[in-house]
């Protein structure tokens, strides 16, 4: 399982707020800035050819937090519905015993014991209430 703990660490200690490109002084360069501070400079040439990237690092300031926050709440849905899950398993295995154990004391004059253990167990896992 992929570990957030340094993501978050790393998404904690960037400057805060969100980061966008501006052209700086004459417009020769262009900075990704905060309302904090100036993150990173590039010749205005370079950034033309290379502005997705560019919008893709000033975008992940913002982003990355959403993406991590997203990941923990699935991640505790999907641990909640796996100890529901588990917890629904168990309770069947449990009537499941006791109906076996129950349906040895039903005498069986015209189906068998069996016909009885067999119906009981058919409707305990055709059944939407456990």
């Amino acid at each position: 399982m992929l570990n957030l703990d340094p993501i978050k660490k790393r998404c904690a200690e960037a400057t805060p707020g969100k980061w966008e490109w501006k052209a700086i002084g004459s417009g020769e360069f262009v900075g990704m800035v905060s309302p904090q501070a100036v993150i990173l400079c590039a010749k205005a040439a370079d950034f033309h050819t290379q502005r997705k990237d560019a919008e893709y690092m000033a975008c992940s300031r913002t982003d990355l937090p959403v993406c991590i926050a997203e990941i923990e709440r699935l991640r505790a849905e999907l641990s909640d519905t796996s100890m529901r899950l588990h917890t629904t398993e168990t309770a069947a295995y449990i009537m499941r015993l006791a109906l076996k154990k129950a349906c040895k004391q039903i005498p069986g004059r015209r189906f068998g014991k069996r016909y009885f253990i067999m119906k009981a167990m058919k409707q305990v896992a055709n059944s939407n209430d456990i």
